[in-house]
């Protein structure tokens, strides 16, 4: 009986509130013109620019080239081609390195699931001293595996354990 009566007195006192607020709300006046902006009259030039004179500086600011720090032409043309320019030999491009993932582990003996082996399509099985691909399985724990390639070793781990 109590919550009820506490309960009704919590609602009245919403109503009231909201009477308010539409009350004030109802009686707030804005005014229908908008202030004038401050702004300062702009002076007129002292003396007008002629086209002479930005043409000289115009070619003032091209000849001195501005973004450059000597303050010179560069040696060599923009976009200028390849063959045109001293010898020099391009860097092989690196081999792009692949996107292993350890899916799972299979064991004991403990042998390693991993997906996106070059060459080779969906899960692969390896075991501790197996090369494929050019990748050697260094590894296999019952939770990591760690794979080295020519330049790089992977210390690969099961994201989630079964249950």
């Amino acid at each position: 009986m109590r919550a009820l009566v506490l309960e009704r007195c919590a609602w009245a006192a919403t109503l009231v509130a909201i009477a308010a607020t539409v009350r004030s709300w109802y009686h707030i006046t804005r005014s229908v013109e908008a202030p004038l902006p401050a702004i300062w009259p702009v002076s007129p030039p002292v003396r007008p620019m002629s086209s002479d004179s930005l043409g000289v500086l115009t070619s003032r600011i091209v000849d001195s080239d501005p973004f450059r720090l000597d303050r010179k032409p560069a040696a060599v043309a923009y976009g200028a081609a390849q063959d045109t320019l001293p010898n020099r030999t391009a860097a092989a491009p690196e081999a792009p390195r692949p996107p292993l993932v350890l899916v799972g582990i299979v064991g004991p003996p403990w042998r390693a699931l991993v997906d996106g082996v070059p060459g080779h399509d969906g899960s692969i099985v390896l075991r501790a001293g197996q090369s494929i691909a050019g990748l050697r399985v260094r590894n296999v724990t019952a939770s990591t595996t760690t794979i080295s390639g020519v330049d790089t070793t992977w210390q690969l781990a099961v994201k989630r354990t079964w249950p």
